[in-house]
């Protein structure tokens, strides 16, 4: 084949043309061969990564939406619930009781005040620590009842409504035994504290900073 018929780019492919960048002269015809390294420099390296197996850039990797939030089963979380309101109210009712026993000392005696603070610390503390752990342990279970359910659906809300209904539901089964009044006053107040609560909890997460 004559070389008047071979365009620029067939040059060095069927001829065994000069390397790249350098120029060939073919009677009088000079071609200069691209350099395949001059546009390396261009390349996003976190782009290319994963076909050599790294997968580690500075982005996160892409997670399913249907992943739980909450990974921890209905007895672990009911035991770290339980266990924390118990620590809290031990503590809480433990300085209550620091502050009624010096109150409430027969006379100034460092011995009869130190025995009226242990007693009521000790009373205070245990009865707290029950009262609350108790809560708890309900509200655990009924946390995870309304979980089960498609509350969502109905609603259209999966952040505030469920905590409400569990606190309800809290409130009305640890007051059962005290009457009807009792308990749909301790289901409001639970019901308005966990909407409260989550109200707040939700500024605070679309407040920057938090």
């Amino acid at each position: 084949m004559s070389d008047q018929f071979l365009r620029p780019d067939e040059d060095t492919l069927g001829a065994g043309g000069a390397a790249a960048g350098q120029s060939s002269d073919y009677d009088g015809y000079s071609y200069q061969a691209p350099d395949p390294y001059a546009n390396l420099g261009m390349i996003n390296p976190q782009a290319v990564a994963p076909m050599f197996g790294s997968i580690e850039t500075s982005k996160p990797r892409f997670q399913p939406e249907y992943l739980e939030y909450n990974t921890k089963g209905i007895v672990d979380r009911m035991f770290f619930n339980a266990g924390a309101a118990y620590l809290l109210g031990i503590g809480s009712g433990g300085a209550f009781g620091v502050l009624n026993g010096l109150q409430t000392a027969p006379n100034r005696r460092f011995r009869i005040v130190v025995n009226s603070v242990l007693n009521k610390s000790g009373r205070y503390g245990s009865r707290f620590g029950n009262a609350i752990g108790a809560v708890a342990m309900i509200y655990s279970l009924a946390e995870y009842a309304v979980d089960q359910t498609p509350v969502e659906y109905y609603v259209g809300s999966d952040e505030i409504v469920p905590p409400v209904i569990a606190a309800t539901l809290t409130g009305l089964l640890y007051k059962s035994s005290q009457g009807p009044k009792t308990m749909a006053l301790a289901g409001v107040l639970g019901g308005a504290a966990a909407a409260g609560f989550s109200l707040f909890r939700s500024y605070t997460r679309g407040k920057p900073g938090y």
